[in-house]
């Protein structure tokens, strides 16, 4: 499976059709010298060697085997800052968006994360997107990705209030919504330390992905999280482990 990922990833082959519903068609500005910039290029031109791409190249491939053609919603975070939570994101989304699945990545760490740091966004910011969903409205203006990935598209939290819009039931109406035009959506969320705020993402995802850095005292978090989930009948929680 992890072999088919990445044969699939260095395929040149034609982007799929554009036209996705939603997206601009303008990809985002990417700074050329930011390490992500530089890591979503290789993924689009070349396999990645790494044990780490290589790990979340076979978990995208397992979940996207798993799901279908069904449109799904992976929410990732971290239990601390700099646990490279925004690595693992993108390289999910752009994964999908290069097997010609339509995906959405949305950034909620209010532009203070990696990818808020990377990308300058021409789409309407979170708050503005998740007005539109709870107003019964297509969620339109979405800004692609790059332009390799012509179906992938981002939502940037440039303002607005992430725990507000959690409590108000905003994101789960902008996820529901987005599914009608997107098979795959990927939820980059800010790192949080303790167990009730990581898992209420499972209140608009369907899996959440923990990115960690590899020790010891790291695994305790994960371990408290998964037995919170068990407890609570929620999807088994998936680990990406950097070095």
């Amino acid at each position: 499976m992890m072999n088919e990922a990445f044969d699939d990833l260095a395929l040149d082959t034609e982007a799929p059709e554009s036209g996705t519903a939603g997206l601009t068609g303008t990809p985002a500005d990417l700074m050329p010298s930011h390490p992500l910039t530089q890591h979503l290029t290789r993924l689009l031109t070349a396999p990645p060697s790494a044990r780490v791409a290589m790990a979340v190249g076979e978990l995208a491939s397992a979940m996207d085997h798993a799901a279908g053609d069904d449109a799904f919603a992976v929410a990732v975070s971290a239990v601390k800052p700099g646990h490279k939570m925004g690595f693992t994101a993108l390289t999910l989304a752009a994964l999908w968006g290069r097997w010609g699945r339509p995906t959405c990545l949305i950034e909620l760490g209010t532009g203070k994360t990696s990818i808020g740091g990377a990308v300058r966004s021409t789409s309407p910011d979170l708050a503005a997107a998740c007005d539109q969903a709870s107003a019964g409205r297509r969620v339109t203006g979405v800004s692609s990705l790059h332009a390799q990935l012509p179906d992938t598209g981002i939502i940037a939290a440039n303002q607005g209030d992430v725990l507000q819009l959690v409590s108000r039931g905003g994101l789960k109406l902008l996820v529901n919504s987005l599914k009608n035009d997107f098979e795959r959506i990927v939820v980059a969320a800010p790192s949080m330390e303790s167990a009730f705020p990581v898992l209420s993402l499972y209140g608009f995802c369907d899996r959440l992905v923990m990115s960690l850095v590899a020790g010891e005292s790291r695994a305790a978090p994960l371990r408290e999280l998964a037995k919170h989930a068990l407890m609570q009948g929620m999807p088994p929680i998936e680990a990406i482990w950097h070095d």
